[in-house]
């Protein structure tokens, strides 16, 4: 089986920030453009701030936290969901909720990896003194 994520401290690494912030920011184009039919969106900054989130993601997993990386953007892709469907209703608020709601999610997903890769720490550290 072949692995998905590149080793520790791989060179490969450097290409997940530019194809994550790319896949985010054509996401956004499609729902913004085809779906909630917004005519105008601040896509530049919207690649910017993805670039930077792929870029704290991908370091992550460039110092082998591999949990932290999936949860993460587990967290990210469950935040962009939640956002979109808030996004739907009409309310006058739904921009800047649906943009606190996916904040907030991948807020959590960094925080359950980061949970999960001290614990798988501790695991190992416990397994290798017996």
């Amino acid at each position: 089986m072949r692995r998905l994520l590149p080793n520790k401290r791989s060179n490969k690494w450097l290409y997940v920030p530019p194809l994550l912030s790319l896949g985010i920011t054509a996401l956004f184009a499609v729902m913004a453009r085809l779906i909630l039919n917004y005519d105008s969106f601040n896509y530049p900054g919207l690649l910017i701030f993805n670039l930077l989130v792929g870029s704290i993601i991908a370091l992550a997993g460039w110092l082998g936290a591999k949990l932290m990386f999936w949860c993460t953007t587990g967290g990210l892709v469950i935040g962009l969901i939640l956002m979109f469907s808030i996004w739907t209703e009409n309310t006058g608020w739904e921009n800047l909720v649906g943009g606190l709601a996916m904040a907030s999610l991948l807020g959590v997903g960094f925080l359950l990896g980061l949970v999960a890769e001290l614990g798988a720490w501790f695991y190992r550290r416990r397994k290798q003194g017996q």
